[in-house]
């Protein structure tokens, strides 16, 4: 069972994960654009005095527009979002192997993917809090007890999921 767990979460959070890509590098309506470390913040200050301007935001944020539009005509089409989505779930995958790969070998192994705190918020000190949130999740998806997840209790879970993002995403509470 616990490998059902693990198996339905990793599809999960692999489908939210490729939908928060295009969000996170604020293509989304109402996004708040990506997390700004030192690499993009320096691509942001063009002029390199130590501070963003809203011109140098407004000016980035149109190139990475520009860059999108393959074809140049000012608008962007599915297959222009699904290729600026791919190239952002690349981009989030190798900073994930980055950040979570333990032993160099350039992959990551179930033991990785589990590390206490991985992903920056989660986890205690014993390894036990990824588990535990597992089987968390598992117990309040399967609304009738069953033991299993029938489709109709993990697309309930999914939009219980996708309504609590939709309103982190937008700044409220729940």
């Amino acid at each position: 069972m616990k490998t059902t767990n693990y198996a339905i979460i990793a599809v999960l959070a692999a489908a939210s994960l490729a939908g928060g890509a295009a969000l996170a590098k604020g293509m989304g309506h109402g996004s708040m654009g990506p997390r700004l470390d030192a690499a993009m913040f320096s691509e942001i200050d063009t002029d390199k005095n130590g501070e963003i301007t809203m011109e140098e935001m407004k000016a980035h944020r149109a190139a990475r527009f520009e860059a999108a539009d393959a074809n140049k005509d000012g608008k962007l089409s599915v297959e222009e979002m699904a290729a600026r989505m791919r190239e952002n779930a690349d981009d989030h995958a190798e900073r994930m192997v980055a950040r979570l790969d333990t032993d160099g070998d350039g992959m990551l192994g179930p033991d990785e993917m589990r590390r206490p705190g991985g992903h920056g918020r989660h986890g205690d000190k014993k390894g036990e809090g990824h588990e535990k949130r597992a089987d968390r999740f598992f117990d309040r998806a399967d609304a009738d007890g069953s033991g299993g997840l029938s489709l109709a209790e993990v697309e309930a879970m999914q939009d219980r999921m996708a309504k609590r993002m939709g309103k982190r995403h937008h700044g409220d509470n729940d």
